[in-house]
C-alpha cells in the first residue's frame, strides 16, 4: 500500500510538473490558435443572431474535420517526448527500479492528459467570452448553425452537426466527447510509449503524425472500409458515431471505438511494461 502511494504522489508530482514546462504551455498555445481558427466567422453569425452561444458548443468543434485532425498533432506533440529517457530521468529510474517508474509514467501521463483536456475544453469556451451563454439547452445560435441553408456569407468553418442535436441531451454530449478526448489522447500516448520501447521516438512520432493527418482524407473512407478504424483521431468525433458514409456503409458505433481503445491501451501497456524490464536506456539530450 505503501509503494502505491508513493507511486500516485511522485505520479502527481510529474503530471504538476509536465503542466509548468515548455511544452505544455506552448501545446495549450496551439489548441487557443487552433480554435480561434475554426470558430473564425461564428462572431458575426452570433452578433447577427443577437444571442451568445451555450457552452455546449464544444462537442460539435470537437466533431469538426479539421480541428480532430490537429488537435491529433497537438497531442502527438505534446507526447513527443516520450520515452523520457533524459538524464533526470535515467537518475529516477535507477533510484525507483523500472517498475515503479514505469508505473508512475503512465499514471502520471494519464493525470496529464485529463488535465489537458479539460484545458482544451475550457478554450473552447473562453474564446467565445463574453459572448457565452451557460444554458441547459442547445440555444439558438446552435440551432441556427445546424438547420439553416443560409450561412454561406459567413464562411464558416466549424459547422454544427446536427446528428449530434438528433442523438445527444446537451450535457450527454460534453460529457461523452470529453471522455473520447481523454481515451484517445491517453491510448496514444501508450502507444507512443510502446513503439518508442521497441523501436525509438522518432518511429513513434511519426506514425501518430500519419495516423492524425489521415483524419483529414475522408475521401478516403469511401474507398476501404478500415480505414475509419485506422483514423484514430476520427474516434472523439461524436457526430459521425453510427452515421452513413456510403450506402449501407458506416462509421462505427461508439462502443466499438471504446472496446478498440481499451484493447489497444492494454495491449500497448504490456507490450512497453515487458520491453522496460530488459531494454537497454539510452540518454536523450533534451537541451
Amino acid at each position: 500500500m505503501a509503494n502505491v502511494q508513493k507511486i500516485i504522489k511522485t505520479a502527481a508530482y510529474d503530471s504538476i510538473k509536465k503542466m509548468r514546462s515548455f511544452r505544455f504551455i506552448s501545446a495549450v498555445m496551439m489548441v487557443v490558435g487552433l480554435v480561434l481558427a475554426v470558430t473564425s466567422g461564428m462572431d458575426q453569425l452570433i452578433g447577427d443572431v443577437n444571442e451568445k452561444v451555450s457552452i455546449w458548443i464544444v462537442p460539435h468543434i470537437f466533431s469538426n474535420t479539421f480541428f480532430a485532425a490537429f488537435y491529433g498533432i497537438i497531442i502527438c506533440y505534446l507526447l513527443s517526448d516520450i520515452p523520457y529517457f533524459n538524464a533526470n530521468e535515467l537518475y529516477y529510474i535507477s533510484r525507483m527500479g523500472r517498475k515503479k517508474w514505469f508505473m508512475e509514467k503512465m499514471l502520471s501521463m494519464i493525470l496529464s492528459m485529463f488535465m489537458f483536456t479539460i484545458i482544451s475544453f475550457a478554450v473552447c469556451v473562453l474564446v467565445f467570452v463574453p459572448k457565452i451563454n451557460f444554458t441547459m439547452e442547445w440555444g439558438k445560435v446552435i440551432h441556427t448553425m445546424a438547420y439553416s441553408t443560409n450561412l454561406y456569407s459567413y464562411n464558416l468553418m466549424n459547422l454544427v452537426s446536427p446528428s449530434i442535436l438528433m442523438n445527444y441531451k446537451p450535457i450527454t454530449a460534453m460529457e461523452t466527447c470529453f471522455l473520447m478526448v481523454w481515451l484517445v489522447s491517453v491510448m496514444v500516448g501508450c502507444v507512443m510509449f510502446a513503439i518508442s520501447i521497441w523501436f525509438n521516438r522518432t518511429v513513434s512520432i511519426v506514425v501518430v503524425l500519419m495516423l492524425s493527418l489521415l483524419g483529414l482524407s475522408e475521401g478516403l473512407f469511401f474507398t476501404q472500409r478500415w480505414l475509419p478504424f485506422l483514423s484514430i483521431f476520427t474516434w472523439y468525433r461524436i457526430s459521425v458515431y453510427g452515421e452513413t458514409i456510403f450506402m449501407d456503409w458506416q462509421y462505427p458505433k461508439q462502443y466499438v471505438y471504446v472496446i478498440l481503445i481499451i484493447c489497444i491501451m492494454c495491449l500497448s501497456f504490456f507490450a512497453a511494461y515487458r520491453r522496460i524490464r530488459h531494454t537497454e536506456f539510452d540518454w536523450i539530450n533534451e537541451t
